[in-house]
């Protein structure tokens, strides 16, 4: 058995990351375009398509990064979620894509950590409020006195 070297695993884990990325698009039936799916693959140090070069310099001059990137947060969110609901295995894998970039430059992984999960935003937004209101009333009480 040979084993698999880095560079494998990280060609794996971007091909499954933007399959399921892409897949969500087609399911909205929206899909992306040729040079959408490639930046999906986009990287400044690590691996990447052997024409990245040609396909980022076409993305740069016929799309709006912003709107590629909100596109992107809410295709992320939505296979995300659709993941976490389904087949727990394929989920898994969608966690070990991750680890797997974690720490290098891999857009694809800038874009997943710009779409938390729609939950955990609110989750954070409801403790902050929490944690200021206890501050207040207890302010309050040392302001009274108590």
């Amino acid at each position: 058995m040979t084993p698999v070297n880095s560079t494998d695993k990280i060609r794996e884990a971007k091909v499954f990351l933007a399959s399921r990325i892409a897949d969500e698009a087609d399911r909205e039936g929206i899909p992306l375009t040729e040079i959408e799916r490639k930046m999906l693959y986009f990287s400044e140090s690590g691996w990447t398509l052997p024409e990245m070069t040609e396909v980022k310099a076409v993305f740069d001059r016929q799309y709006d990064r912003g709107l590629f990137e909100a596109r992107m947060a809410r295709l992320i969110r939505r296979a995300r979620s659709r993941l976490m609901g389904g087949d727990k295995a394929e989920y898994e894998t969608w966690k070990w894509a991750i680890q797997e970039l974690h720490g290098q430059d891999h857009y694809v992984l800038a874009l997943i950590a710009a779409a938390p999960p729609t939950g955990e935003v609110t989750r954070l937004v409801i403790t902050a409020l929490v944690i200021i209101g206890v501050i207040l009333v207890a302010l309050f009480l040392v302001g009274r006195g108590y």
